[in-house]
């Protein structure tokens, strides 16, 4: 049977075929040549080569659409029994196939078939469009998608004009609102839906029962919704939960508490979680439960079960907990977790903001270890805001863990803001500072990575002389001296950059060359100069360039009288031709440290 019907539904769900038109028979042909001669008779003064008039063509049959559409809507939703509709989608052609399917369809949804429903509402649709405008046709792919827990879709199905004063359809919108939580909306729908629901059988009344209940408690009428309960039997698990909560709400705390506990030995898994939750509200309610140990068992619970009205529940009730408690980083998890996978509807702003406002303080807090602060930022770092607040707020942490000399870990919180927070432009300044984070921390290779990461044509010339310099230390680290010299040279005023970097590489005679265009007055020798007349001084003496250290002498000499380098220049310049080892080892000692590349020059290695 299983074989049967899968080659049923393939059957079905196959595109209708084209209709291939029959060669006519001999009575058709004379059928044909009789009505061609009659025309022909009968056309008067007509050209005698005009055509002969074409035969009207029979009517086509409506779609399937227009049909379903003129039935009463309780004929059109009635169903029949499921083998039967099998038997006649097996049996139908291109004529008849619509209807065959909508046979099926219906009888699916009666065996609680929603899925395989759906599809047939589906393929039904895609071959005649129009049905979609037909209220049978919306109540039936509403029904499907409701009992799938497609509420939202569901309710936009019903929300048929055709549909606004039936019965059963006012009952599906009073529980699809009702599983919304929109309370006043589901009650609105309750005058309409009532006798529909008396109507039904006790299978299929139960949910839109319950959902009236949870309609009355949530509305804060635990009476109304007991006097719902009592058409289901007392063993009803769902029931039950229902019941205790109405119970408790009423001033039944016993009673209610023993419904609840019943659900727990009796109920599914998600209906214990429930009723567990309906007990720890109940406690904290009468104060039979601390904050702490209603915070325990949340906590508890919240381990346990995932993924429902329950844990939503759950998680609103432990932020409103912590924060009693003060314990900001439960306050945070709990909203962040509720935030992350909840649909919050209107509150979904409002959430974040607090959110946001709850981490940017507790990373404020100095007194909460740097560790600690890295790792709260790290782990809610997509909550954190955008734009300047953002940066700034991953800047401040940045910065400290700088200080600590975390340098690695400071990168990697930074290049997550430029690539998933900070947009086009704003991405520059981040850049850069990634790009020296990571050159701190002695990874070259992933300062480039994040320089080409973060490339784009639209950064004004300060910003793109900052990333060129950073760029050009890279390929500098990386031993791509060619490229980095080539970069540098784009970038204005780079003369002590380039200067720098050709000292470490020990490139004497190029160093000279730059490092001499750099050099200021002898009026105006500072410590930044010193080092600069020094390193000059031993280019020129490594190279033995005797002529340059004479007029190197001649120019700062005095200036350079009684400084902490003078000795070492004296040393260096007094008799060129018989410069020693001593000498040359003396001048770097006596440099004051103090490169004409500042900040820069720590970033070489």
């Amino acid at each position: 049977m299983k074989l049967r019907r899968s080659l049923f539904l393939t059957f079905l769900l196959a595109s209708t075929a084209p209709v291939v038109a029959k060669e006519p028979d001999h009575a058709d042909e004379k059928e044909i040549n009789v009505a061609a001669d009659a025309a022909h008779d009968n056309a008067g003064s007509a050209d005698a080569d005009a055509e002969p008039e074409a035969v009207p063509a029979s009517t086509p049959p409506a779609p399937f659409a227009a049909r379903l559409a003129e039935m009463p809507l309780q004929q059109a939703l009635a169903s029949e029994p499921l083998d039967k509709a099998w038997q006649v989608v097996a049996r139908s052609d291109s004529a008849s196939r619509q209807q065959a399917r909508w046979n099926l369809a219906r009888a699916l949804a009666q065996h609680g078939r929603a899925a395989q429903s759906l599809g047939v509402l589906g393929v039904m649709q895609a071959d005649d469009p129009d049905l979609e405008l037909v209220a049978a046709w919306r109540f039936a792919y509403g029904a499907a998608l409701g009992d799938l827990g497609r509420t939202n879709a569901a309710l936009s199905a019903f929300n048929d004009p055709g549909l606004r004063t039936m019965g059963t359809a006012c009952a599906w919108r009073l529980r699809l609102n009702a599983d919304k939580g929109e309370w006043q909306d589901a009650a609105s729908e309750f005058r309409c839906a009532a006798p529909a629901m008396d109507a039904m059988d006790s299978l299929t009344k139960r949910p839109f029962v319950l959902a009236a209940a949870r309609t009355a408690i949530g509305l804060g009428e635990p009476d109304k919704a007991l006097t719902l309960l009592s058409r289901l039997d007392d063993g009803d698990a769902l029931a039950n939960l229902l019941r205790g909560a109405a119970m408790i709400a009423s001033g039944q705390r016993e009673e209610g508490s023993l419904r609840l506990r019943r659900v727990t030995l009796s109920g599914t898994q998600p209906e214990r979680a429930a009723a567990q939750l309906e007990l720890i509200e109940a406690g904290i309610a009468d104060k039979s439960l601390s904050d702490a140990q209603a915070a325990k068992r949340l906590d508890t619970l919240l381990f346990r079960w995932r993924g429902d009205d329950t844990e939503r529940r759950a998680l609103d009730l432990r932020w409103k907990i912590a924060e009693a408690m003060n314990d900001d980083r439960a306050a945070l998890q709990a909203g962040a977790t509720l935030f992350r996978h909840f649909d919050l509807g209107r509150q979904t702003r409002p959430v974040l903001e607090r959110l946001q406002a709850m981490l940017a303080s507790l990373l404020d807090d100095r007194k909460l270890a740097l560790s600690q602060a890295a790792g709260i930022y790290w782990e809610y770092r997509d909550l954190a805001p955008t734009g300047a607040e953002g940066d700034a707020m991953a800047f401040h942490l940045a910065d400290r863990l700088t200080e600590a000399r975390l340098f690695a870990r400071a990168a990697e919180l930074l290049r997550y803001q430029m690539d998933y927070r900070a947009k086009d432009i704003a991405k520059g300044p981040i850049s850069v500072r990634v790009a020296e984070l990571e050159l701190l921390a002695d990874r070259p290779e992933a300062a480039l990575e994040a320089m080409e990461a973060s490339d784009s044509p639209s950064y004004p010339a300060d910003m793109l002389a900052d990333r060129r310099r950073m760029s050009a230390i890279a390929l500098f680290r990386v031993g791509r001296t060619s490229e980095a010299m080539t970069m540098i040279d784009l970038v204005p005023n780079s003369a002590a950059l380039k200067a720098e970097m050709l000292w470490h590489k020990r490139d004497w005679v190029r160093f000279a060359g730059v490092n001499g265009s750099t050099l200021p007055g002898p009026g105006k020798v500072d410590p930044v100069a010193e080092t600069a007349l020094l390193r000059q001084a031993v280019a020129l003496a490594m190279q033995g360039d005797e002529a340059g250290l004479a007029k190197l002498r001649r120019t700062y000499g005095k200036a350079m009288n009684g400084r902490p380098g003078g000795k070492a220049l004296e040393m260096l310049t007094a008799r060129p031709d018989q410069i020693d080892p001593g000498s040359i080892e003396a001048a770097l000692a006596a440099m004051p440290g103090a490169p004409a590349a500042g900040a820069l020059s720590s970033l070489l290695g």
